[in-house]
């Protein structure tokens, strides 16, 4: 999944999500103890990627180890969507 989300397949994190949808909640799957939602945001994954983690639950208050929530790593990653 974390594959999935680093090359924004939305198909493939969608087909993931739907046969193991804990996947969702792990964290560590970047620098920093990223969740998904988080390398999302701070990548170059695209809105409907973000739209998909958050629809199945991702968590939007989560920080990584550093205090960034996932709009912080928006911002530094440089997104305005």
């Amino acid at each position: 999944l974390t594959r999935a989300v680093q090359e924004d397949n939305v198909v493939e994190a969608r087909r993931l999500l739907d046969h193991r949808p804990s996947l969702l909640h792990e964290v560590g799957v970047g620098p920093g103890s990223r969740t998904l939602l988080m390398l999302a945001c701070a990548g170059s994954a695209s809105t409907a990627m973000v739209q998909l983690l958050l629809s199945r639950g991702a968590c939007l208050e989560k920080t990584s180890v550093c205090g960034w929530s996932p709009l912080r790593w928006a911002c530094a990653g440089g997104r305005a969507d």
